[in-house]
């Protein structure tokens, strides 16, 4: 058991779930619905970098494969409860998430170099 305040008031809570607990099918629904809405509220800031002023610009193919690619690889790494700390030279990464900016950047420079962009003229932060 373990307990929780509501209004005020602390209350005892079961604490019926534990590694390796059998989810039943709505527990399943609930986490992956959990995990959706925690990716899309994660990666929304990097459609809005894409999209660029104009947020009702609908992207190309390229930006959405690029933007694909990078969500595929911040979901491979994402963990519930763990949150990125950060610090004034940037976010800490775990080898996962290193390997996911890695990817991301790469298909970034890609999709860049494709529309003619030079991509050494830009400045290492305009990446990240």
């Amino acid at each position: 058991m373990e307990q929780i305040i509501i209004q005020g008031v602390t209350f005892n809570v079961p604490t019926p779930y534990a590694e390796g607990h059998a989810l039943r099918a709505n527990e399943a629904n609930a986490l992956n619905q959990l995990l959706h809405e925690n990716l899309r509220n994660n990666f929304a800031s990097k459609v809005k970098a894409v999209r660029g002023e104009d947020a009702n610009r609908n992207l190309d193919a390229d930006e959405v494969q690029s933007l694909q690619e990078a969500l595929d690889a911040y979901a491979a790494g994402y963990e519930f409860g763990v949150r990125a700390v950060r610090s004034s030279s940037g976010p800490s990464l775990n080898a996962i998430d290193r390997e996911a900016m890695s990817l991301a950047k790469a298909a970034i420079k890609a999709a860049l170099r494709k529309k003619g962009y030079d991509v050494k003229s830009l400045d290492k932060g305009d990446l990240e």
